[in-house]
């Protein structure tokens, strides 16, 4: 059953569900719960959930949790065969936490392999003086923000191209969106959420013709001197193993703390499925 079909008391079980499942920064900021959630009913009650979302080719699923494991195989074969039927290129899954067996194994049977590691990284705000300004995005100016974004982030897989829609359910999940400026020239964008007392860094991105140059460092280094003057310690950024651009830009005197949060599985249609 899709999100939108269940009762008010079935989504709520859905929300405790995943709560009993995930840690509690283990969430999906781009792909809201009731736009991608798939569900297992079974005598009425809720066994398995999966979120499915689909950009151009590629589909990712997160957000699974289960009461019982077969009920959640049953979930993922149907979704992955759903995923295959639509024509999708690609799938990728994320598998939270990283060592649970059980949901590996459903994965491997269909095919999936391994091909990155997910994990959580606690900086500090300390470093070097901003050489860049930043300049808050709102109405007038939130079209640029979203050409230079989704410009910067072409052919990423796991950065889809946002929307002002998607931006608007951003901001009201108190995230926070930039132009980052080099005097008065454009240079990239910064996004990051306030969690409480927390701040999470969302995304950095450096418009193409400017890579290389040194913008992501010098982004970064503004982000921390805007944290600093708000006396903001530390914040959390979450990145791949396969991110070798990413990894070059964290250096270890930058973070105090670094966790594994989970493992990501891909299927490439130029590898048929093992079971349907």
């Amino acid at each position: 059953m899709y999100y939108g079909q269940l009762s008010h008391v079935q989504r709520r079980h859905v929300h405790q569900l995943l709560h009993s499942h995930q840690q509690p920064y283990d969430v999906s900021f781009f792909q809201p719960l009731e736009e991608c959630q798939w569900i297992y009913v079974e005598s009425g009650q809720i066994q398995a959930t999966l979120g499915y979302h689909v950009v151009h080719d590629v589909v990712r699923l997160t957000n699974g949790a289960f009461h019982d494991i077969q009920a959640f195989r049953r979930l993922a074969i149907s979704l992955h065969t759903h995923a295959l039927r639509q024509g999708c290129r690609q799938i990728h899954v994320q598998v939270s936490p990283p060592h649970d067996l059980s949901v590996t194994s459903i994965w491997k049977e269909l095919g999936y392999s391994l091909y990155a590691e997910q994990f959580r990284l606690i900086g500090l705000s300390d470093g070097q003086p901003a050489t860049l300004r930043l300049k808050a995005v709102h109405e007038r100016n939130q079209d640029t923000y979203l050409a230079l974004r989704n410009d910067a982030l072409k052919g990423s897989t796991h950065f889809f191209p946002h929307s002002v829609a998607d931006l608007e359910k951003l901001i009201r999940r108190k995230a926070v969106p930039y132009l980052v400026y080099d005097k008065q020239l454009i240079v990239g964008t910064l996004l990051f959420q306030k969690l409480g007392p927390n701040i999470r860094l969302l995304e950095i991105t450096c418009l193409p013709g400017l890579r290389r140059q040194g913008y992501g460092s010098r982004i970064l280094h503004t982000f921390q001197e805007k944290l600093r003057r708000s006396n903001i310690q530390t914040f959390e950024v979450f990145f791949l193993s396969t991110q070798q651009d990413v990894l070059r830009l964290y250096r270890p005197t930058m973070f105090c703390d670094i966790q594994l949060t989970s493992y990501w599985h891909t299927f490439s249609t130029d590898h048929p499925p093992l079971i349907v």
